[in-house]
């Protein structure tokens, strides 16, 4: 469509886009399509890892994290019944 309108030229490629009454629509609608599950972009280019990269968020190790989790939920015990009972079941 690109190649179609370059073409044109700018005054013919601006009089095309004014005929066609849903173009723009359409061209939206291809869009929002476009990498959505119904119309996957594939690719059958050669995979590269460009970076390989761990996060813990805003924390710099992983213990950090997870006493960050930690202290979350010993703070919500008293807000939430639901997690009270399941960080309090007992083993049967």
């Amino acid at each position: 469509m690109h190649q179609h309108l370059h073409q044109l030229g700018p005054r013919r490629a601006g009089d095309f886009i004014r005929t066609q009454a849903n173009l723009i629509q359409q061209l939206a609608e291809v869009s929002a399509l476009l990498g959505s599950e119904h119309y996957p972009l594939i690719s059958d280019h050669k995979d590269e890892l460009l970076v390989r990269d761990q996060s813990y968020g805003d924390h710099a190790k992983p213990e950090d994290y997870l006493d960050s989790f930690n202290t979350f939920i010993r703070d919500q015990l008293n807000q939430s019944v639901a997690l009270a009972v399941v960080v309090n079941l007992r083993a049967t």
